[in-house]
């Protein structure tokens, strides 16, 4: 293999930094002290540059978000009906979208947010269920969203579910459970899974009513799992 350089053109080379150091020496030394300060400043800028790019486009797409945070402000339950042929009964939810820890500074928004509510004595049924429309948020900032869900039909008066909850109704209290699952997207465009449940949602019912307001206190957090280019 050749090698890059000769021995003339190593020798030119030389030939020529020696030429430019005497004539370096021969400025005058206010003269120098400029044109230290011009390379110092565009060395300065060249490195600023080369930092901000490494930063915006290396770095700042991997850097991780601090997701949008969710409570659950409150659940209302009317017309609770275990005695009719099929189960009846509609929920009043309301949440809390909190972006005070958002990292984006603009807006972030959600998508595909699917609300369910189910009986605790069965959680592997669902009792009713919802869609959100599309909404967005500016960081720093708290906005309520509400949901109404109705009891699905089918679940007929003979069956457990319907038995279950009307034993707990008869004590004054039922416990159900609420989930919220969808998609949050960042400023950049990356979106990232949402998930929220609340396993614990207590609704106490008046003696003799068939509406009941939540006793929960608790407020579980949403769990972000892997990150999806949308």
């Amino acid at each position: 293999m050749a090698p890059l350089l000769n021995s003339k053109t190593a020798s030119m080379i030389d030939e020529l930094l020696k030429i430019f150091r005497l004539c370096f020496r021969e400025i005058p030394s206010d003269v120098r002290g400029i044109v230290y300060f011009l390379c110092s400043f565009i060395f300065a800028i060249i490195f600023v540059n080369c930092s901000a790019f490494i930063f915006f486009f290396i770095l700042s797409p991997i850097l991780p978000h601090y997701h949008p945070t969710i409570k659950l402000n409150s659940i209302n339950v009317t017309s609770l009906d275990t005695h009719a042929v099929n189960l009846t009964g509609t929920f009043d939810i309301t949440f809390d979208f909190n972006t005070s820890k958002c990292n984006d500074r603009s807006i972030v928004s959600y998508h595909d947010i699917e609300v369910k509510v189910w009986w605790n004595g069965n959680k592997d049924i669902t009792l009713a269920t919802t869609r959100l429309s599309p909404f967005s948020q500016r960081t720093n900032s708290v906005t309520k969203v509400g949901a109404i869900l109705k009891v699905v039909d089918g679940f007929n008066n003979d069956g457990d579910v319907v038995k279950g909850i009307a034993s707990e109704l008869a004590c004054g209290s039922v416990n159900f459970g609420v989930s919220l699952f969808g998609l949050v997207r960042f400023e950049d465009d990356s979106s990232e899974s949402l998930k929220y449940v609340c396993n614990q949602v207590v609704i106490v019912f008046p003696h003799g009513s068939n509406n009941g307001i939540w006793k929960t206190l608790g407020f579980p957090c949403p769990k972000l799992y892997r990150k999806l280019v949308i």
